[in-house]
């Protein structure tokens, strides 16, 4: 009886100790969950936002890094400016691609909470207006441009009598497009009261231009200047890109790598890379994967303008 006892004694004993070693190593994997972050710099899940426009410029930096590091997952959401901007604001994301710097009211929040932001250009792109096939001119002023965007001129014949007849439509990818609020700052319109007709994406603005000769598309130049990309290349010989000019006609400039690059073609714009700083992650590693060597090399080859110009590798062979 005592034996059995002794034995029913031992059973319950075991039977804390385990309960006791269970729970400390469940506290221990709490612990360690909490103390490893979800992501890494080449690895995990993350999911940014980007203004549309951009996407020709950051979908082939996405596709690489992944291919390299492929255990890393990145979800890229294209959609407005302003959406973009008020996602990150939000708490929705942690990077976004827009064409403009947060400025200090966006700010605020983050530095009363000791967030740090940074905001890296990656690149430079400009604005492209775009014109029927059988647009008779593609050179226009900043002036006539301005009195275009403003309202203040609303047909093509009070341009040019060699222009067509009827209305000027103005075609964006969205009605809320940060194409439009880059002009709007550039030229210093008010564009509050101009009809644009919304044709919800790039491939969009591109077919109401070509069957509408009165039309003119306003696009991120990256959508046209990448000479290896099969879209790119159909969408330049669907229609005519506008050359831009100050005064003289003879000095226009179109919106080409060359152009952006040393400053000829005026609306030229910065690609900002924004994302919080608060700890290391894949976010990071992403941003440090584009504005390295590597990322510059991917900008350049969309034919749009690099931040900084990447290393050319040049082989010696010694005989």
């Amino acid at each position: 009886m005592q034996s059995n006892f002794r034995i029913y004694q031992l059973f319950i004993l075991l039977i804390l100790t385990f309960s006791c070693q269970e729970e400390k190593n469940n506290n221990n994997n709490n612990n360690n969950d909490n103390d490893v972050p979800e992501d890494t710099p080449v690895k995990g899940k993350i999911h940014i936002f980007s203004e549309s426009s951009f996407k020709p410029a950051i979908l082939p930096e996405k596709n690489t890094f992944e291919g390299i590091y492929t255990n890393a997952k990145i979800d890229i959401s294209f959609t407005s400016e302003r959406s973009a901007i008020d996602s990150f604001l939000r708490g929705k994301t942690e990077m976004i691609v827009v064409g403009r710097p947060l400025n200090d009211k966006e700010l605020s929040p983050f530095k009363a909470k000791g967030i740090k932001v940074i905001q890296d250009i990656m690149a430079k792109d400009a604005i492209a207006f775009v014109l029927n096939k059988n647009f008779p001119d593609s050179l226009l002023s900043l002036n006539q441009l301005r009195d275009i965007l403003s309202g203040k001129v609303k047909n093509w014949r009070d341009i040019s009598p060699s222009f067509p007849l009827g209305k000027i439509v103005i075609a964006a990818d969205q009605s809320n497009s940060g194409n439009l609020f880059f002009l709007k700052d550039s030229l210093g319109l008010d564009i509050k009261n101009i009809e644009i007709f919304s044709a919800d994406s790039v491939a969009g603005v591109i077919d109401y231009v070509k069957g509408h000769s009165n039309a003119m598309g306003i696009i991120g130049v990256s959508w046209l200047s990448d000479a290896d990309n099969i879209d790119s290349n159909d969408y330049y010989k669907q229609i005519k890109v506008a050359g831009l000019y100050e005064d003289d006609k003879e000095k226009f400039s179109l919106p080409f790598q060359g152009n952006i690059a040393d400053g000829s073609y005026p609306l030229k714009r910065n690609i900002y890379l924004i994302y919080s700083g608060a700890r290391t992650g894949l976010r990071t590693g992403f941003a440090s994967f584009i504005l390295g060597d590597r990322g510059q090399k991917i900008i350049l080859k969309t034919g749009i303008v690099p931040a900084k110009m990447p290393g050319r590798d040049i082989e010696f062979k010694y005989e």
